[in-house]
């Protein structure tokens, strides 16, 4: 049952003083206007550059005559494709998930298939979106007989 001044019957409420500790700790780390602009100068530096490593990858390996597929059709799956240039021109998207199998891309427009879907479009990239699962995708690729080359997005 809640009582005046406690959070629960076996939490107490912190006391004032830790209420103004825990206060001056935020006030400590939380950064001033100026240190928040060179935060955001520095991100958008960074994104500009690495946006231009993929933009620049992409391009070349479509100049080559590579088909490069993106594994993954989430938010980053979608965000990759819209920002980077070349990302129009990548026409396979594989995503795991049946409920977005045989949707669209939002911006870009490309069908969002199944794994199997590498064999017919006969694959030689895959940029996998979520670096964590590079391997799974890996192995994914091996057991459908593809020597596409895996590249989780991060590793530029």
């Amino acid at each position: 049952m809640w009582e005046p001044g406690r959070i629960s019957s076996s939490v107490e409420s912190p006391s004032p003083g830790a209420v103004g500790e825990v206060a001056n700790e935020i006030e400590a780390t939380t950064p001033t206007l100026e240190e928040l602009e060179q935060i955001a100068k520095r991100f958008v530096e960074q994104f500009s550059l690495e946006l231009g490593e993929w933009s620049h990858l992409i391009e070349h390996e479509l100049s080559e005559g590579k088909r490069i597929a993106i594994w993954g059709a989430g938010s980053k799956g979608v965000t990759f494709l819209n920002c980077v240039n070349g990302g129009h021109a990548i026409r396979s998207v594989i995503d795991i998930n049946p409920r977005k199998q045989g949707r669209f891309v939002p911006g870009t427009g490309q069908e969002i298939r199944d794994p199997e879907s590498i064999l017919a479009d006969e694959i030689d990239v895959i940029l996998v979106m979520n670096p964590i699962y590079a391997e799974e995708i890996r192995a994914t690729v091996t057991e459908l007989g593809r020597s596409a080359e895996v590249v989780p997005v991060g590793s530029v």
